[in-house]
């Protein structure tokens, strides 16, 4: 931390904790998640370090994977599990189908983020 200047902006997005990505990572990515929600909590709590933090939402938005014919499906599905959706077991692929569906507006998968502006003090 003593080689950050004071003063100097760090930017870091994550996924917000109410997106796509959070519903679906404890599922598929389960030690992302956790890294996730932890650093989320740290950046948000009194504990940050002394850190100056603002935090700006923001949401961007994808193609329903399973609207997308191989192999962009199979990739947009990758992105949205941290992994290849093959490999995620059977009985976990209808969560992650109506995290999808739950987040699809207008034909796209709404995914919330989060970044924040970190100032050293």
């Amino acid at each position: 931390m003593n080689r950050w200047p004071v003063g100097i902006p760090l930017y870091v997005v994550l996924d917000a904790p109410d997106s796509v990505f959070s519903e679906i990572w404890p599922q598929t990515a389960v030690d992302y998640a956790t890294r996730s929600r932890r650093v989320h909590e740290y950046l948000s709590g009194e504990a940050n370090g002394g850190l100056k933090v603002h935090r700006t939402d923001f949401t961007t938005r994808m193609s329903d994977p399973f609207d997308l014919a191989p192999p962009v499906r199979d990739l947009a599905l990758s992105l949205l599990c941290y992994g290849d959706y093959d490999e995620v077991p059977d009985g976990k692929k209808p969560i992650v189908r109506d995290a999808i569906l739950k987040h699809k507006e207008d034909g796209f998968v709404r995914c919330a983020c989060s970044c924040y502006e970190l100032l050293r003090r």
